[in-house]
């Protein structure tokens, strides 16, 4: 699920750059009337689709659903929604719904290639399905105890300090740290089991460091809201959070915005406790 919610960030980003002859929305729905023909991609993020005419290239909606009775020549994919073909519909290439189902009409005959992910949960997606949601919460609760039980109380509150101390160095750390993260993931060009081991090494530490910045995001919210600390106030913020993530569209905005504060959070944290050793080491030589 993590790993999910990364690459949707990345996929965000990369659909923002697409090629000339791509249609792109943001939060606004696309409707491909029946007599019009479009070429080229349609891109919908965190908004829906419905094609009634024709599209020429691929039909993506992000965190959104997508509703075929026309032409589609391309794959029609849905990232955090559902996929409905009606009667009369034709769609040359692969169906696809990540966190969402497949609905077609009796009349209408999906092709022999498409795929349901129904226990995917994309935060913010505007429709719901109760396998993927029952997902979502789990996973969350999970990374809550996880946090709860490795992140020593008093590493949490310094975590939160520092954030409510300087919260715009943080946020330029997390950007700054998925940048690289991802310059880093193409740098590695090796082929085989060396580029896999190096690959999950590297995500291994970014979750790392993430864990332990929800640790103190998850202890600011709950002392702001509880107004007190311990066991209480981790469950208020783990639901919270949770809720959040849950709420079309904004959950979306919230998810990458955790990604951001957690990983700037947990580098800063790092970078710290990191120059505090060197400190110490050099303090034991002389």
């Amino acid at each position: 699920m993590a790993g999910f919610l990364i690459a949707s960030c990345f996929f965000l980003f990369g659909l923002a750059q697409g090629a000339d002859d791509e249609e792109t929305r943001f939060l606004r729905s696309v409707v491909v009337q029946k007599d019009r023909t479009s070429p080229g991609d349609v891109i919908c993020i965190l908004c829906s689709v419905t094609v009634q005419g024709t599209v020429t290239g691929d039909v993506i909606a992000v965190g959104g659903d997508i509703e075929v009775s026309g032409s589609v020549t391309g794959d029609v994919i849905a990232a955090g929604g559902r996929v409905t073909v009606l009667s009369g519909a034709q769609t040359d290439g692969d169906l696809i719904a990540v966190g969402g189902s497949l609905e077609t009409t009796s009349r209408a005959k999906p092709p022999a290639d498409f795929l349901t992910v129904p226990y995917f949960h994309l935060p913010g997606q505007r429709s719901f399905h109760p396998i993927g949601v029952l997902t979502l919460i789990c996973f969350m609760l999970l990374v809550t105890m996880a946090a709860a039980a490795i992140v020593r109380s008093g590493e949490s509150a310094r975590i939160s300090d520092e954030f409510v101390r300087r919260p715009w160095l943080i946020l330029l750390l997390g950007l700054a740290g998925w940048i690289l993260f991802g310059f880093a993931e193409e740098q590695l060009d090796a082929e085989g089991i060396f580029r896999t081991i190096a690959v999950w090494l590297l995500l291994g530490l970014v979750l790392a460091m993430m864990l332990f910045g929800y640790a103190g995001i998850l202890w600011l919210l709950g002392r702001r809201v509880v107004g007190q600390q311990g066991w209480k106030a981790w469950a208020v913020a783990g639901l919270i959070v949770i809720v959040g993530l849950l709420v079309p569209v904004a959950g979306a905005l919230l998810g990458c915005l955790l990604l951001i504060v957690t990983l700037g959070s947990g580098i800063e944290r790092t970078t710290e406790l990191g120059v505090a050793v060197v400190a110490r080491f050099r303090g034991h030589k002389t």
